[in-house]
């Protein structure tokens, strides 16, 4: 399998939504929805400027993690949310896509999510080469269950109260020849 750049330049775009990888300007509004939203995600605990400049300096070094800002197409000025492929194993041809949140309230149930998740799986497929990629979401978020089952992901697991969700490439990935 060929190595592919993790960390892309371009934009993923769908009918209603464009995805464009996270820079330092939307660190302020990403850190104020993590807060918002903190019982949605595993860690509960409240994140400081800090520590999200910290994450953000990490995370420039990790080759296998990508955080996707969401937009409406057509509106590159307000972003309405976020969303990540991480722990991406191209030799074992997996990833986990995850971090999703839809900030405004007013962005919420619109199919954003569902778009933005069928966007990064179909990045992950055929631009990386990948065969699975799994989701792991609170029990409680219906919201986000909802999203991903809309995406096309499927049920495999249930944890304690984490749902595991998982989708698969159509085609396999052919073999470099």
């Amino acid at each position: 399998m060929t190595h592919t750049t993790i960390k892309p330049t371009a934009r993923l775009t769908g009918p209603r939504v464009v995805l464009r990888p996270l820079e330092r300007r939307d660190l302020p509004l990403t850190r104020e929805w993590r807060n918002e939203n903190r019982a949605w995600f595993f860690d509960g605990r409240v994140i400081t400027d800090d520590m999200h400049q910290a994450w953000f300096a990490g995370y420039l070094q990790r080759s296998n993690d990508i955080v996707f800002v969401i937009h409406r197409s057509g509106d590159d000025e307000h972003p309405v949310g976020q969303i990540a492929l991480y722990d991406i194993e191209q030799t074992a041809g997996t990833a986990e896509c995850g971090r999703l949140i839809i900030g405004p309230r007013d962005a919420r149930g619109a199919g954003f999510a569902s778009e933005a998740i069928r966007l990064v799986a179909d990045w992950a497929f055929g631009t990386l080469g990948l065969s699975e990629v799994v989701a792991h979401v609170r029990d409680t978020n219906m919201a986000s269950l909802r999203a991903f089952v809309h995406a096309g992901f499927a049920h495999r697991a249930t944890r304690g109260t984490t749902v595991v969700l998982c989708a698969r490439a159509t085609v396999p990935p052919t073999p470099e020849g």
